[in-house]
C-alpha cells in the first residue's frame, strides 16, 4: 500500500471518529454492513415479486385496451383471465405491506373488499372517474365490472356496447391505471433508496428491517384467516355467514386466491435456494413442540396442514360458507393455529416485538 493511500485512510478514520464522537445516535454513525439475509429477502423475494406483479397488471392493461377496441366475447374472456392472473399474482406481494407499501396503503388501495357496487355504478352513471374510496377501486372493482354487472356474458358485453359503454370503459381503465401506478411506485422505491437502506437496517429491534418485515408478514397472514375465511363464514358475526364478503364474489374464485396467498407465505418462509425466514427460525432453540419437534418443524407442518385443509374447500366460497361450515372451519382452524406459532413462538425466539394491533381475539 502506498504511503499516500495509507495517510488518506487514516485521515478518513480520524474524521469519522471525531464526527461521531458524542453523536452515536445520528444516522451517519449507525451505518452498518449489509445483512446477507436481508439482501436475499430483498433480491430473491421482494423485488422479483413486485416485478412480476407489475408485469401481470401491465398484461391486464394491454388486454383491456384490446377489449376496448374490439368489445367482443373473445376479448372479454381474455380480460377475465388476465384479471385472475394479476389478482393471483397480487397475493405474492400482499405480505410486504411495510416501508413504501405501507406509506401509500397499497393493500387498501388495490384490494379492499367487498366492493361497494352501488357507489361504483353510481359514479359511472355520473361520469365521475376520479378514484376516491378504496372500496370503489382495485381488483374487487374490476371483479364487479368484468364479472358482476350481468348474469351472462351477453349481459356484461351489453354494458360496454350500450349508451354508457364508454363510461364503463373509462372507469375500468382508471382502476387498472391506478393499480399499475401504485404497484409501480412501490417497486421503484425498492429498487432505489428504500431497497438500499433495508439491507443495512440490521438487528431485530423495533424499527429494524427484520422487525418491519416479520410484523408485516404476520399481520398479512391474519388478513387471510380473518377477512377471507372467518368473516364470510360468520365466525365474527355470531355464526351469521356473510357470503358477500368473500374476496372475489363475482368471479367465484375466492378460494383459489386464498390458497395462492397461503402458498405465497409458505414460499417466502422456505426461501428455497437463498436465506430467509426459515434459516432464522432454525436458529431458535427455546421451543419444543408436543412431539419434540423444533419450531421450524412445527411451522412447516402447520403450513402444509393449512394448505391441505384450504385446498379441499370448494369454490365459489360464497356458496361454500353457507353449505359446508365444517369444511371451511377446519381450514380456518389450521390457519389460526399458525398465528400462534408465528405471533408468539417465532417472534419470541427471534426477539421481535409485535407492533400492530388487531381486534379478533388472537
Amino acid at each position: 500500500m502506498g504511503i499516500t493511500k495509507l495517510i488518506t485512510i487514516l485521515l478518513l478514520i480520524t474524521a469519522l471518529f471525531w464526527s461521531c464522537d458524542g453523536k452515536e445516535d445520528s444516522p451517519e454513525c449507525q451505518a452498518s454492513d449489509p445483512d446477507v439475509t436481508l439482501m436475499d429477502i430483498r433480491d430473491f423475494n421482494i423485488q422479483p415479486s413486485y416485478l412480476s406483479a407489475l408485469a401481470s397488471v401491465g398484461a391486464l392493461q394491454n388486454s383491456f385496451v384490446s377489449f376496448s377496441v374490439e368489445t367482443n366475447s373473445e376479448n372479454l374472456a381474455d380480460l377475465k383471465n388476465e384479471l385472475k392472473i394479476s389478482w393471483t399474482t397480487w397475493q405474492t406481494i400482499s405480505p410486504y405491506e411495510f416501508g413504501p407499501a405501507s406509506d401509500i396503503n397499497l393493500r387498501a388501495n388495490v384490494n379492499t373488499f367487498p366492493v361497494d357496487s352501488f357507489s361504483v355504478l353510481q359514479r359511472i352513471e355520473n361520469q365521475e372517474f376520479n378514484l376516491i374510496a378504496n372500496d370503489t377501486k382495485g381488483f374487487p372493482a374490476l371483479d364487479l365490472l368484468f364479472n358482476g354487472i350481468g348474469n351472462s356474458e351477453a349481459e356484461v358485453l351489453a354494458f360496454y356496447t350500450g349508451a354508457q359503454g364508454n363510461d364503463f370503459k373509462s372507469y375500468a381503465q382508471a382502476v387498472i391505471a391506478d393499480i399499475l401506478e401504485k404497484i409501480g411506485q412501490v417497486k421503484t422505491a425498492w429498487e432505489d433508496e428504500y431497497g438500499e437502506s433495508f439491507v443495512t437496517n440490521t438487528g431485530f429491534a423495533t424499527g429494524s428491517s427484520f422487525s418491519a418485515f416479520i410484523n408485516a408478514y404476520i399481520q398479512d397472514w391474519e388478513q387471510i384467516k380473518r377477512a377471507r375465511i372467518a368473516l364470510p363464514l360468520g365466525l365474527l358475526t355470531f355464526e351469521t355467514p356473510l357470503p358477500g364478503h368473500v374476496e372475489c364474489y363475482y368471479g367465484g374464485y375466492s378460494q383459489e386466491l386464498a390458497l395462492a396467498h397461503v402458498e405465497s407465505h409458505y414460499e417466502i418462509y422456505k426461501s428455497v435456494d437463498h436465506l430467509g425466514i426459515q434459516e432464522l427460525v432454525e436458529g431458535v432453540t427455546n421451543f419444543t413442540g408436543t412431539d419434540g419437534e423444533t419450531l421450524d418443524e412445527a411451522m412447516v407442518s402447520q403450513f402444509e396442514l393449512g394448505i391441505e385443509k384450504l385446498s379441499v374447500v370448494p369454490d365459489p366460497l360464497s356458496e361454500t360458507v353457507l353449505s359446508e361450515f365444517d369444511t371451511v372451519n377446519e381450514a380456518y382452524l389450521a390457519l389460526q393455529d399458525m398465528v400462534v406459532l408465528m405471533k408468539t413462538d417465532m417472534t419470541s425466539g427471534l426477539g421481535i416485538s409485535i407492533n400492530f394491533a388487531d381486534n379478533d381475539g388472537d
